[in-house]
């Protein structure tokens, strides 16, 4: 499966329909998970979706909640299936349990499983009169199986469009490469490449600063903070725009050049405890980049290999294997005191993932 997301531009009419519907949604979600947590407290069993469903089904029926029905009814039934899979993602899988939603700070959102119809440059929604003009920047392959609709804190509104999408396998090249990701550089390559995040997200960073400070002078709950806020949230977002653009065009180029690609497991949220770099880590993204190599991977016939994070790949030398246990974080450049080869410590590092990935893949 598939998403391609577009842009969309809906008229006052259909974005106030939209708000509405976002809301009985997110009323929807916040109901029954009140109501499935109180009935395990009361009786220690939870309620299954059929259940929440046929009660959703009484509920609109009263007329205190009969406004419920202004949304169309398989958005509001998507809500309550979402909901049951994060309370199955926290019994089986270890997740977080579910938490209630908020206008301020949740992106909303409407999953629409049928009822809909793409046209040539708009999409229809259920009981929307008027088609929305929506921006195909990219054509759309596969078969179209379902729509959501979201809008982000910046008050944008976009169309995940999720099809049964088989990418083609890629030729294969019989390259292989090791790669280190840092903060100096984004990502080394055992080839001797060195990648860097683009400046221009440094510089929309610094804006948002700016603006931040600017913020924290205004009145709460004026119109000028909340014109500040505005602001702030669609620099934000267009930054996430730009590192999720280069991240994409990074992943997608070293998939098309190897056909293995060996990385370091890495553990972000113990590196973040570090306060002085937790900043810097969180902004480069690495988990979310190597997510993207291995789904990409599975797509078009790579292979992926992961080495242990406690392999000593900085601290070991490639050429004779003496390991340096008093090397620093400061030393970019290293001379080996066992054979006396100097080396750039990132390009050895991503040496040694290959070398740790090949050699444990192959048992030998």
């Amino acid at each position: 499966m598939k998403a391609f997301k577009y842009r969309i531009y809906p008229d006052k009419k259909s974005a106030e329909l939209l708000e509405q519907w976002f809301g009985q949604s997110r009323f929807v979600w916040n109901y029954y998970l009140h109501k499935r947590t109180v009935t395990y407290k009361d009786t220690g069993k939870g309620l299954s979706y059929n259940d929440i469903a046929k009660d959703l089904t009484q509920l609109k029926k009263q007329p205190e909640y009969s406004w419920l029905s202004e949304c169309p009814s398989q958005a509001l039934q998507q809500t309550l299936k979402h909901l049951d899979s994060a309370f199955k993602d926290f019994f089986s899988r270890g997740k977080g349990y579910p938490t209630f939603k908020s206008k301020k700070h949740s992106t909303s959102s409407l999953h629409f499983p049928q009822g809909f119809k793409i046209l040539n440059k708009h999409i229809k929604l259920p009981k929307l009169s008027k088609p929305i003009r929506i921006k195909f920047h990219r054509g759309i392959k596969g078969n179209i199986r379902s729509v959501v609709i979201t809008k982000t804190t910046a008050g944008h509104y976009y169309a995940s469009i999720l099809t049964d999408y088989e990418p083609r396998q890629l030729p294969k090249t019989k390259a292989k490469v090791g790669i280190d990701l840092g903060l100096k550089h984004f990502l080394i390559t055992s080839d001797g490449s060195k990648y860097n995040m683009p400046h221009f997200i440094n510089k929309s960073q610094a804006k948002i600063t700016k603006l931040q400070r600017k913020l924290s002078r205004k009145q709460k709950g004026s119109n000028n903070r909340n014109k500040v806020r505005l602001k702030i949230a669609k620099l934000q977002e267009h930054i996430a725009n730009q590192r999720k653009d280069f991240l994409h065009k990074l992943s997608t180029g070293l998939i098309r050049k190897y056909d293995l690609i060996a990385t370091e497991t890495l553990c972000v949220k113990g590196m973040i405890r570090n306060h002085k770099l937790a900043k810097h880590i969180a902004n480069a993204s690495w988990s979310t980049f190597l997510t993207m190599l291995e789904y990409k991977a599975k797509w078009y016939g790579r292979t992926i290999l992961s080495v242990d994070r406690f392999a000593p790949t900085s601290k070991m030398c490639n050429n004779c294997g003496y390991i340096k246990q008093d090397l620093k974080l400061s030393d970019r450049t290293v001379t080996c005191p066992a054979c006396g080869e100097t080396y750039d410590r990132d390009i050895n590092a991503a040496k040694n993932i290959l070398t740790f990935a090949t050699v444990g893949a192959t048992g030998s």
